[in-house]
């Protein structure tokens, strides 16, 4: 029953397999060599990577030539970690307190603390937590390399006849132990045990350091708890609307052959200047804080933008044409959507590797653009409410540059309630008197410039194509003589945003 459980444990948190390998080495002044041995079976405990015995290393060593207290330093981890594929070693000194110290296979320090003992022991819970400590520094540190056959230091190859013997020649023969009664041996025990009682008797301390140390995951695959991005934006909006015709293209070639146009109002909005504005969007992705597997990609992301125009207007009509008129607009937009990402990287063993990612997400988006009522111009705003679905991702290329792609599909996006009053007929004409369709495509790169901080830059484009049905009261036409113009009263209108984004990003 308990590989079962064992084994829905390990689908569970979709944990890899043991790739990391660590030896404990002697640690200077650890009589007994007792605080090593409770290193090491917090290690096994904890079974996060894989302990090479101390006897093992030893051997290595010797056929390095590398005696006694030679071989437990981080040069000699250095020289004997990469026959063995050990990725990072663990010594250091006792004295009122335990100096830890961890190494990579080069001998490199990864992560050093002072920690407190009693005894010679650390307590319980300090020893569980050096253990993850252990894990995420050798999870951290660079692979070490194979040694193939062949291969290694000039001395490691010796005569036949030393590599029968290495070990007899490590050291030189130990002095005979001194004679021990059973009294000594009786009182010494009783020492061990009442030391190792008060040890576990102690109230569990508290490290800090040695607390986030086990909780990080160096190297980690995967997204921040809570990125923000705040940004600038410059938007061009184009927007023509035409009576009679399934599109504007084809009112306009009407125009161009000189053919009898549909009458009724003819709108051309094309500002001569961008208008700027600014945009606000937060990525949650709170399993990253706690997991470290697929579940960690699950999220949410929302955004809010907010756009002023000054633009020139001309309205065009059976009657003519009006002055041109300075006309006051706002467009806001905005999201609020669940995603899922897959993060990935093209060079995981790193210690900050470069990140990526391939995602999807869902929800529902607005955008609404409005005219000054106060310029008196009958010139369409448009406020549309509509689900969208997207696809993303972000193509790692260096730690500080990623190149950012996105593409989003909207159902139904249609113009709000005025706009078909306008222009359609919501009871008579079809499909409610209008119908539409739209999507957005973004591209834009990003990336770290210090700590938490970064950049973000993007270029977004944004059509609607809008088509009326049915007898609007702006599409309407009444000759001189009286009567009404009795055509089909249908139209067509075309929106589009293209928007530059710049700004920076906080993610925690």
């Amino acid at each position: 029953m308990r590989p079962c459980i064992s084994f829905a444990l390990v689908l569970l948190v979709a944990s890899p397999a043991l790739a990391q390998r660590v030896v404990i080495l002697e640690i200077e002044g650890d009589k007994g060599g007792k605080l090593r041995s409770q290193v090491e079976s917090a290690l096994k405990k904890a079974d996060t990577v894989e302990v090479v015995p101390l006897d093992k290393y030893k051997a290595a060593a010797a056929k390095k030539k590398l005696k006694g207290q030679a071989a437990m330093t981080p040069a000699g981890l250095s020289r004997v970690a990469k026959a063995l594929k050990i990725d990072a070693g663990v010594g250091g000194e006792i004295g009122k307190k335990f100096d830890v110290q961890i190494w990579d296979s080069g001998g490199q320090q990864l992560w050093t603390k002072e920690l407190k003992v009693k005894g010679g022991l650390l307590s319980a819970d300090f020893a569980g937590k050096l253990a993850k400590a252990i894990t995420a520094a050798a999870q951290s540190a660079p692979k070490a390399d194979e040694e193939t056959e062949g291969e290694g230091d000039a001395e490691s190859t010796p005569p036949k006849k030393e590599e029968e013997k290495p070990v007899a020649e490590e050291t030189s023969t130990p002095p005979p132990p001194p004679k021990t009664t059973d009294e000594d041996r009786e009182k010494r025990r009783s020492e061990e045990a009442a030391e190792e009682a008060a040890a576990r008797s102690v109230e569990p301390e508290r490290d800090q350091d040695l607390e986030q140390e086990g909780k990080k995951i160096k190297g980690r695959i995967g997204p921040k708890g809570i990125s923000l991005w705040l940004a600038g934006t410059t938007t061009w909006r184009y927007y023509c609307a035409r009576p009679g015709v399934d599109s504007c293209g084809a009112y306009d070639r009407l125009v161009e052959q000189m053919m009898t146009t549909p009458p009724g109002d003819v709108v051309d909005f094309r500002p001569q200047v961008p208008y700027a504005g600014f945009n606000f969007q937060v990525e949650l992705f709170p399993l990253a804080w706690f997991l470290d597997n697929a579940l960690q990609g699950i999220g949410a992301v929302g955004s809010f933008g907010l756009g002023f125009s000054l633009t020139r207007v001309t309205i065009q009509s059976p009657a003519g044409s009006t002055m041109p008129k300075e006309v006051v607009s706002t467009d806001r937009s905005w999201t609020a959507m669940l995603a899922y990402r897959f993060y990935f990287s093209f060079d995981s063993t790193a210690k900050n590797p470069a990140v990526g990612y391939v995602g999807v997400r869902g929800g529902v988006a607005g955008r609404i653009f409005e005219i000054d009522a106060k310029a008196m111009v009958p010139l369409p705003g448009t406020n549309r409410l509509y689900p969208a679905i997207g696809l993303d991702a972000a193509i790692p290329i260096i730690r500080y540059f990623n190149v950012e792609l996105a593409a989003s599909y909207f159902f139904s996006p249609r113009p709000g309630p005025d706009e078909i009053v306008g222009y359609g007929d919501p009871v008579n004409g079809a499909a409610g008197g209008a119908s539409a369709t739209g999507f957005q495509l973004e591209g834009g790169f990003a990336g770290t410039i210090w700590g938490p901080v970064g950049y973000r830059l993007a270029v977004r484009y944004t059509p609607f194509t809008d088509r009326y049905f049915g007898r609007g009261n702006k599409w309407t036409y009444t000759y001189p003589d009286g009567t009404e113009y009795q055509g089909t009263q249908e139209g067509a209108a075309f929106e589009s945003y293209i928007t530059f984004i710049w700004g920076i990003t906080a993610s925690f």
